[in-house]
């Protein structure tokens, strides 16, 4: 992070990179839950979604999943969490209903900062982020990851 925040000049995909991880650090620091959870889930969008004509929840659950989780079962859970967080989104967002902190499933947190760290980890990989969301669907239909 230290290296990306150095350069002069990034790639698309460097700078979606680095904003996501400021709005989920600002997430981090954020008290209220519906904030978190909207800072949380937008630096996720940031990453994971290619453009703006995909369908969000289902993009956004698979590939994070693909790039997450190595158990079938564990990777099969996410885009279920994904469902399950952006209801409570919506709950707040479209409903202007309250929303508390255990409101929020647990492993949502976990899941949202191991998506921002696999994408760290593809620094200098890509060019674009549709470039990194391409790459994760073909990983997608390869199985778990090293498989071929």
């Amino acid at each position: 992070l230290g290296a990306l925040l150095a350069k002069e000049k990034r790639t698309e995909f460097e700078e979606r990179l680095l904003s996501s991880v400021r709005l989920y650090s600002e997430a981090t620091l954020e008290m209220r839950a519906q904030v978190k959870l909207v800072l949380m889930l937008s630096a996720l969008e940031g990453l994971y979604l290619g453009n703006s004509n995909e369908p969000v929840q289902q993009n956004l659950g698979d590939r994070l999943a693909i790039m997450t989780e190595i158990d079938l079962a564990k990777r099969l859970a996410v885009p279920s969490l994904i469902r399950t967080v952006y209801a409570k989104r919506s709950e707040f967002v479209h409903h202007a209903q309250s929303i508390r902190g255990d409101d929020i499933p647990h492993l949502f947190f976990k899941a949202a900062w191991m998506g921002i760290l696999a994408a760290l980890e593809n620094v200098g990989r890509f060019a674009t982020v549709s470039d990194f969301t391409k790459a994760v669907d073909i990983q997608k239909f390869r199985g778990p990851a090293g498989q071929q």
